[in-house]
């Protein structure tokens, strides 16, 4: 499937996967007869001058269509970010991707993140990262733009290159921080997402922040799922009305399905039909996390996120896993 499949799907997904039960304990049940909701608190990021983090991110994209067709690539990544100086509102600080390469078991992947990832491969970035842990702007963006483009120029097709090159054009020094370090701003939302400290779920509608998607009338249900020494364990799952779903992404969808059926024949069916069935029935969307905290070191150290789209028979799933390194 061509390159320009992902760039087109770039903006509808980003993912990870379920933790186990027994990675993190139930805790107690919750006193009964309460007035009041139990109180709420999330988790904070911290960081200091000097300091290095450093994560491996897995990322898998799949797609198919009933038993017809399917299709999924895995590959990993690292990400170092080091705190260079305190600004009040944030920090400089350095971005650097690196060991961007297929997982063994999976082909060479033709998606857009991967082929962003390797254009800034072993390439410090400057950035500005805010005390929430999203980065805020990249700095001299103008400049790595153009260096990206010319990584991606000398490794892709020239379709592949005027697409890449279409998105980044669009991006500004702080949107940008958004593509190069998207594994982060997936962490970073978890520290936005509430939880009641006594372990029982919590559900909070029109939620704004804290996922791969925001728009109006998303509802998110929170819930710690227990705690283990210094660790604490939490989740989150999102829910969306179809019909919602689909008068927001719904266009962005048809484009991909329509792009797939041009590299793929057996997608032709589902691409005609896709208009109809999501006038008739919208799309389904679902997106969950989970988060594993460790109070010692402060800091989220386990992250995982899964978005899934389904049109008719037709599925895509974005997985995405963040795993502390020190």
């Amino acid at each position: 499937m061509r390159l320009r499949l992902a760039v087109i799907f770039a903006v509808l997904v980003a993912a990870g996967s379920s933790v186990l039960a027994e990675d993190a304990p139930a805790p107690a049940a919750p006193p009964a007869g309460s007035g009041n909701p139990p109180p709420e608190a999330g988790f904070r990021f911290i960081a200091a001058e000097g300091q290095t983090m450093s994560w491996l991110v897995t990322e898998e994209e799949s797609a198919s269509l009933g038993g017809r067709y399917a299709t999924s690539v895995r590959w990993s990544e690292h990400l170092t970010l080091t705190f260079d100086r305190d600004l009040g509102e944030g920090f400089e600080a350095k971005l650097t991707v690196s060991s961007v390469k297929p997982e063994p078991s999976s082909p060479l992947p033709d998606t857009l993140h991967f082929a962003l990832a390797k254009a800034i491969e072993d390439k410090p970035l400057d950035v500005l990262v805010d005390r929430s842990g999203f980065i805020a702007r990249v700095r001299n963006w103008p400049g790595v733009r153009g260096e990206m483009s010319a990584r991606i120029a000398s490794t892709s097709d020239p379709e592949s290159v005027r697409l890449i090159g279409f998105l980044l054009d669009k991006l500004d020094d702080a949107s940008a921080g958004n593509v190069v370090g998207r594994p982060l701003l997936l962490l970073s939302a978890a520290f936005s997402v509430p939880f009641r400290i006594d372990g029982s779920a919590a559900e909070y509608p029109d939620w704004q922040g804290g996922a791969a998607y925001m728009f109006p009338g998303r509802t998110i249900k929170t819930k710690i799922l227990g705690k283990q020494d210094t660790k604490v364990a939490a989740t989150w799952t999102f829910s969306t009305d179809p019909r919602n779903a689909a008068d927001h992404i719904g266009n962005e969808v048809l484009s991909l399905l329509n792009a797939a059926a041009r590299d793929q024949p057996m997608l032709r069916d589902v691409a005609r039909t896709a208009a109809s069935l999501l006038a008739a029935a919208g799309l389904e969307l679902d997106e969950d996390g989970v988060v594993i905290y460790d109070a010692s070191v402060r800091r989220i150290v386990s992250f995982q996120h899964r978005v899934r789209i389904l049109v008719g028979e037709f599925n895509k799933e974005q997985k995405l896993v963040v795993t502390a390194l020190n």
